[in-house]
């Protein structure tokens, strides 16, 4: 009888393994492309994040946010935004914000 919440947690375990398996295959599929990209398109440095719903599933700094000073991008480097691409993305979240 003990041993019987035990297994049901196991089993439970086991049935969610093949989607985290698929999620953590997906997430460093994401790191080889951004990886590959810096490289092919010669980025100096970015910050991604990938979120699902709240939770936060990737959080990384990629390459260098200052190359003078060679400092290491992170998930929490800023940068300026001041592309029409950008803004047109900032403006559209607030509008989305508001709106709901």
């Amino acid at each position: 009888m003990r041993g019987r919440p035990l297994r049901g947690l196991v089993l439970a375990s086991l049935a969610l393994f093949p989607t985290a398996a698929r999620a953590q295959a997906a997430l460093d599929s994401v790191d080889r492309y951004v990886r590959a990209e810096l490289t092919r398109q010669r980025i100096p440095g970015l910050s991604v994040a990938v979120l699902r719903g709240d939770s936060v599933l990737l959080a990384r700094g990629y390459g260098f946010a200052n190359l003078e000073h060679r400092v290491p991008a992170t998930d929490s480097t800023r940068s300026g935004a001041t592309s029409w691409w950008s803004n047109w993305w900032n403006g559209y979240a607030r509008f989305r914000a508001y709106s709901t």
